[in-house]
């Protein structure tokens, strides 16, 4: 049986990069994506984006049982070396995931029934590094399609 946390931060990865500008943001030369786990690499390029699951999947209940639908909370967080591209960077994943409705991953993917933002946070320059940074919070609600 598919791992439903695992398909869905796949599924993530793969609707960004299937926009254009995020992917042309965070291309590296040999075809590579800056986009990593919940931590960023030490020495990575920037501009890139980590991301982890910040809350788990809750079922989706209703009066009569199970809905079939899943919850989760991702948060991506937006890695630059200056202000002017953490900003790009952020506001083509914002436009990318806003009220998305549709399968993300390809056939056999995730069915985002909605996507909102929960928060978005700003968390400054990271220490030792030369790097700004900041949080997207998203909200899923989902199905895995077989």
């Amino acid at each position: 049986m598919p791992d439903p946390l695992l398909d869905l931060a796949e599924a993530i990865r793969a609707h960004a990069l299937s926009y254009p500008a995020i992917a042309l943001l965070i291309e590296n030369a040999d075809d590579t994506y800056r986009w990593y786990g919940p931590t960023l690499e030490q020495g990575a390029s920037l501009p890139a984006v980590t991301v982890q699951m910040v809350s788990s999947v809750d079922a989706a209940e209703t009066q009569l049982g199970h809905s079939g639908l899943e919850r989760a909370r991702y948060q991506l967080t937006v890695w630059a070396s200056c202000q002017l591209k953490l900003v790009r960077l952020s506001v083509e994943i914002e436009r990318a995931f806003r009220g998305f409705r549709g399968i993300m991953g390809g056939a056999g993917g995730i069915e985002v029934q909605y996507c909102s933002k929960a928060n978005a946070v700003d968390l400054g320059r990271e220490p030792g590094r030369n790097a700004y940074k900041r949080a997207i919070d998203l909200y899923f609600l989902y199905r895995v399609v077989a």
